[in-house]
């Protein structure tokens, strides 16, 4: 068990998580790796710690582009790439010592195609929320395909590539990329993988610390064209749940409630830049207009917030929208509230 493994790490103005997030990859138990970082362009400075940490560390190598997000950023690491398998990581978490070693024992054991393990979900103070594992076990990719919502749409994470080692000629053989989403383009990379994939192992090992984001780091990553980017998602998701299977009822309700959560999110981006009621209303009805009309019943939306919402855009009462994401507002302003 010796194969290289290329860890990609995507980093944009991310100066001050960067010494702990490469620790936590220099310190792996498992040495036949390579790091390759993608400066997104930062501006804060980044950028040279990334040179500095290629200079210090033999198995770091720093490419640099123009700032164009994560996901473009993660495809160039794809084509760097060399390792047999593939791991992507965010540089504001860390990952455990041992998981790579962990990753690949389990992966070469079985001959599979990729690696699921479990993971701390963390507070922005790094208090541990929960913790998210799983009963060991091995299942083909079919019966992912036709139940996926027993797998990768069962909470916010499980669509990320973090706690996830891939076999690196499947992403190459078949050209599997990230969409060039500024947002979001995780989840759609997963989907596109296990539409390949032969077979899969989930182990019950807890291998990386994930750490949520609060209001301020949630809105600097939100767009304002974030419906647009909701929208992509959204029908892309459509196009794989009806491929593989259109009686899943279960996942296609998954979907919807995905979408209805972002619209919440797009509609407190206005209250980023304390914008008038005149001008937020405006922004309402451009979100109303490029929106899709989901037709969901109210009962089936989860999330009470997400339900009241959801009711007063869908008939466009507006003002009471507003108040309400007035309310919303001031309680996470108020609050340790993180996005998870």
């Amino acid at each position: 068990m010796n194969d290289l493994v290329s860890i990609i790490v995507p980093i944009y103005n991310m100066k001050e998580h960067i010494a702990n997030g490469l620790k936590s990859i220099i310190d792996q138990t498992y040495s036949n790796i390579e790091v390759l970082i993608i400066d997104d362009g930062s501006t804060d400075g980044s950028s040279k710690l990334c040179d500095a940490a290629m200079e210090e560390y033999d198995k770091v190598t720093t490419f640099h582009q123009k700032n164009s997000g994560a996901g473009i950023a993660r495809n160039n690491g794809i084509k760097y790439s060399k390792g047999k398998y593939i791991y992507f990581m965010d540089i504001d978490d860390t990952l455990h010592k041992d998981a790579i070693k962990i990753a690949v024992e389990n992966i070469e054991k079985t001959d599979c195609d990729i690696i699921v393990f479990g993971y701390e979900d963390n507070d922005v103070n790094g208090n541990t929320l929960r913790i998210n594992k799983w009963n060991a076990f091995e299942v083909s990719g079919d019966y992912i395909r036709k139940n996926y919502h027993e797998f990768f749409l069962t909470n916010y994470a499980m669509g990320m590539p973090w706690n996830k080692l891939f076999k690196s000629d499947i992403i190459k053989k078949y050209n599997i990329t990230f969409p060039n989403l500024r947002r979001m383009q995780d989840d759609i990379f997963t989907f596109r993988f296990i539409d390949k994939v032969n077979n899969a192992k989930f182990i019950t090992d807890v291998l990386y610390s994930y750490t949520r984001d609060d209001l301020a780091k949630m809105w600097k990553k939100c767009f304002d064209n974030y419906i647009l980017i909701s929208n992509a998602i959204y029908d892309e998701r459509l196009i794989f749940l009806h491929k593989w299977n259109s009686k899943n009822k279960k996942a296609f309700l998954i979907n919807d409630r995905f979408y209805i959560g972002c619209i919440c999110t797009s509609l407190e981006l206005p209250f980023r830049k304390k914008y008038t009621f005149k001008k937020t209303r405006l922004i309402f009805d451009r979100i109303y207009n490029q929106s899709k009309k989901l037709d969901i019943p109210i009962t089936e939306i989860k999330d009470l917030s997400h339900r009241i919402t959801y009711l007063l855009f869908k008939h466009k009462l507006f003002c009471g929208l507003y108040l309400l994401m007035k309310l919303k507002i001031f309680v996470k302003e108020h609050t340790n509230y993180t996005y998870g």
